[in-house]
Formats: C-alpha cells, sequence, structure tokens
C-alpha cells in the first residue's frame, strides 16, 4: 500500500499520461486521478505541492542568487519534508503547510552547492534560511477542504541501519534480525525495507517474518538486488541464456518470499 509518491512535474506528466498540463487546475485533477492519499510534488523553480483527496497544499521556491548545481536537489526535499512531519508527529494542515516549507528550505539550499552529499543541508541551515527570509514563502492551502487528521507512515532501507557501527557490538550485530531489533529503537518508523536476497542470506523468511512482528515493525518492501560480480551485464536482460534463466529463479524466490511474509 503506497500512502504517498514524490514524482517531478515532468514524472507526474507521464504517471498521468499527459504530453502538457493546461493549466494548474488541470494538473491537480490529473493527480488525484491516480487515488494516492498525497502526491508531493517539485517543480524547480516553480516550487512545490502537496496534493491530496481533501487538501492541496503550494509551496513557493525560495530565491536563490545562484544555481551551482541542481543534483541532490530532490532528495534534499524530499527527505527533508519525511523527517519534518516524523519531528512534529501530530499530522495536520499546519504541520503538513510546515513541513513543506521547510522542504522547500533544503531543497534551495541544496542547489547552492556541488555535488549530491556535500550539498546536503543541516536542520540549523535550513531553520537559518527560513528566519533570513522572515517567514515568507510559506505554502499555501488551495483547498477549502482540510483533512486534520492524517496519518504518515514512514520506512527506512534496513541496510541503512549498518551505518554507525561505533554505535554497536559489530560482531555480536552485524546481521538482519539485529538490524531490525535497531531500527525499532527509531521513534517513527513503521515499515522496514528489505534486499533480496541479501537480508535472506543468514536468517529464513519465517525468522524475519517473526523479528518484524516482535519489534512492531512491518516490511514495507523487498527490493531484488542482483550481485553485481555475477549480473554486471544485466540480469533478466543479460546476453548469457544461463545468467537469464538464474536471474528468473532468483525473482521468483523473490517474489515467494515476499508472499509469505505478508501471508
Amino acid at each position: 500500500y503506497v500512502h504517498c509518491i514524490a514524482p517531478n512535474l515532468h514524472e507526474l506528466q507521464v504517471l498521468c499520461q499527459e504530453t502538457q498540463f493546461t493549466n494548474e487546475e488541470h494538473m491537480i485533477k490529473s493527480a488525484r486521478a491516480l487515488n494516492f492519499p498525497f502526491i508531493l510534488l517539485t517543480c524547480g523553480k516553480h516550487g512545490s505541492y502537496l496534493i491530496g483527496r481533501d487538501i492541496v497544499l503550494k509551496q513557493p521556491a525560495f530565491p536563490i542568487d545562484q544555481v551551482i548545481d541542481e543534483t541532490g536537489a530532490g532528495d534534499a526535499f524530499r527527505a527533508a519534508f519525511a523527517t519534518e512531519i516524523a519531528r512534529l508527529g501530530n499530522q495536520n494542515t499546519e504541520t503538513l503547510a510546515q513541513a513543506l516549507h521547510f522542504a522547500a528550505a533544503a531543497g534551495a539550499l541544496a542547489v547552492t552547492r556541488q555535488g549530491a552529499v556535500p550539498s546536503l543541508p543541516t536542520r540549523d541551515q535550513c531553520q537559518k534560511l527560513i528566519i533570513d527570509t522572515k517567514g515568507n514563502f510559506k505554502a499555501r492551502n488551495l483547498d477549502l477542504l482540510k483533512k486534520e487528521d492524517t496519518k504518515w507512515e514512514f520506512a527506512s532501507r534496513l541496510n541503512s541501519m549498518k551505518a554507525r557501527p561505533d554505535l554497536f557490538d559489530k560482531k555480536k550485530h552485524d546481521n538482519t534480525i539485529a538490524w531490525i531489533e535497531r531500527q525499532a529503537q527509531i521513534p517513527g518508523l513503521s515499515f522496514v525495507d528489505l534486499n533480496f536476497p541479501q537480508h535472506f542470506q543468514t536468517s529464513s523468511v519465517k525468522q524475519i517474518k517473526a523479528a518484524l512482528h516482535k519489534n512492531k515493525l512491518k516490511c514495507g518492501a523487498i527490493c531484488l538486488r542482483f550481485p553485481q560480480i555475477e549480473f554486471g551485464q544485466g540480469a533478466l536482460t543479460n546476453p548469457n541464456e544461463k545468467i537469464r534463466k538464474k536471474s528468473s529463479r532468483l525473482s521468483s524466490r523473490g517474489w515467494e518470499s515476499c508472499s509469505s511474509i505478508r501471508n
């Protein structure tokens, strides 16, 4: 179940099978027809939108003196939105607008620096930009209808739990079950995104399912990962027929694991 998608304007046009939106109303109507609870839409220098079934928030872009590199700006925007929603806790029109405003600040700062990860701003830097602009450029509600009790849930890739090994005993906790237990300690995370076959090599589906249940987490996704060494020239489209068949078997096992964890 997908609660929110986060396309840019071109990606939304593709999803809606539209060459171009004639106006803002056409864009919002087309987005809502996709029937997602929320669409977090980025439009570059034209700002961003949060389009829901009962709400539309429009966020203007922060003014930037010089654009250095746009790489990672969308990632910064989406990450900032998600972390701010998790921090605020209670989700309503006001907090959604606040998160969108914060995300716009992060996206704006990201384009002023070279690179992807090096361009990601800190919370303090985002707050400073908001203060320096005197709270202007806030999101505004385009809809009269407001949904005050929207509940957001967040997932994390399990591999992110391998970060900062200095905070735990890697010898004892370098495995799938331990990473799930570590994720359960983070407030605001409800879902775990697993990789197949990597996360299933040391733990069975039954063990993973039990660990998720024990730690009050759910599986958000199982992502197929074809090892680079063996599938470097492609998986299902590999020129070697034996490799193609092997990738097909690997995919089938992944789908079976997904089905078993879900049931």
